[in-house]
């Protein structure tokens, strides 16, 4: 496959590295989807099984536009027959994993268990709310489940819960903690439930306390590929490594200027960097060269994201070479006096 005409320089720098462990930094309006897309198209050209091959993204919309654009190009090289790879969520590759291996959690769930929705979750604890005098205050409410919330995310379960986790200065106490989180486990357990965080937290589980079946998922992949890498959490991390194999390539593509998931356990620090010290071999390449804006608006997005602290040096080129108009800047009294001032000036120029 020849894929040199159809990417910039830096972009094919990526698609065909050769590289196992490969961190592509791109920026905004670089073109990174279409550089991973043809990354993976690349790789299936030179022998890699599609079966093999497992792609990473973050929402179903991702996975479904990485799904059809590496369709196309295999269509297009006439690498159509040789099968399609695995593009999922975090979330859907879970699902699928834990509906071969939840039985490694010895009877804790089956095979048939449901996925339990945000109305299903709230009914939950609504009914456990009913059991507590404190249960009334949406303040108690609200504190108690964000606090499970943001455990789960962070990989903890009920007997990992420690009292140093409660805030000195919450309107919960750790007894309360305990007493909800308890009961809202033992409802799922009862009724086969599993939530969001469920997913991922079990299949970690397993893939870190069951060598044999570690093992097993390690063969299934050659290749692993996973898109937006600066929101990956803890969790989604160690569940990547666990599935690393000793001949397993692994490519990553993101921004850590992009960062915008912390508030849900997102750690940039994991492709800045966590990816080097765990894989000492990697390579990285920065694609900087935007097919979006002017270099005028460039610029200031360049000025302004220098002051970020302990951020990799990156400053992002215009691909057309035009400078274009100067940015204009307006300093907005409040949202609706900002949303006035903006349609006011797509109404003059439409």
């Amino acid at each position: 496959m020849d894929i040199k005409n159809e990417l910039n320089e830096k972009q094919y720098l990526a698609a065909s590295s050769e590289s196992q462990y490969l961190r592509i930094i791109a920026g905004a309006g670089t073109g990174k989807t279409r550089t991973l897309t043809y990354r993976m198209a690349y790789l299936i050209s030179q022998g890699v099984s599609p079966y093999h091959m497992l792609a990473i993204t973050f929402t179903n919309k991702a996975a479904t536009e990485m799904r059809d654009r590496v369709k196309a190009l295999l269509e297009k090289e006439n690498f159509s027959g040789s099968g399609k790879p695995f593009v999922l969520t975090f979330h859907g590759f879970c699902y699928r994993f834990l509906r071969k291996e939840i039985g490694a959690l010895h009877s804790l769930y089956n095979q048939s268990f449901l996925i339990a929705d945000e109305e299903d979750t709230n009914s939950v604890y609504k009914d456990i709310f009913k059991t507590m005098t404190k249960g009334a205050s949406k303040d108690f409410t609200q504190a108690i489940t964000g606090k499970i919330s943001d455990l789960k995310t962070e990989g903890y379960f009920l007997q990992d819960v420690r009292e140093n986790m409660v805030p000195t200065d919450s309107v919960y106490t750790f007894k309360d903690l305990v007493y909800v989180y308890g009961k809202y486990e033992a409802y799922m357990l009862r009724s086969n439930l599993l939530d969001f965080d469920d997913l991922l937290m079990l299949t970690q589980r397993i893939l870190a306390s069951n060598p044999v079946i570690r093992e097993e998922w390690q063969k299934k992949y050659q290749c692993i590929l996973v898109d937006e890498f600066q929101d990956t959490n803890g969790i989604q991390y160690d569940l990547i490594k666990n599935l690393m194999g000793p001949i397993t390539t692994l490519t990553v593509v993101g921004d850590p200027d992009q960062t915008i998931y912390t508030w849900r356990g997102a750690k940039n620090e994991i492709i800045k960097d966590s990816l080097k010290k765990d894989f000492p071999s990697l390579d990285t390449v920065i694609l900087d060269d935007n097919y979006r804006s002017t270099q005028a608006i460039l610029d200031v997005s360049n000025s302004l994201i220098k002051n970020n602290k302990d951020r990799m040096d990156k400053s992002l080129v215009a691909a057309s070479h035009v400078k274009g108009d100067p940015v204009e800047y307006f300093k907005a009294a409040d949202n609706d006096n900002e949303a006035y001032h903006i349609a006011t000036i797509i109404h003059k120029l439409v």
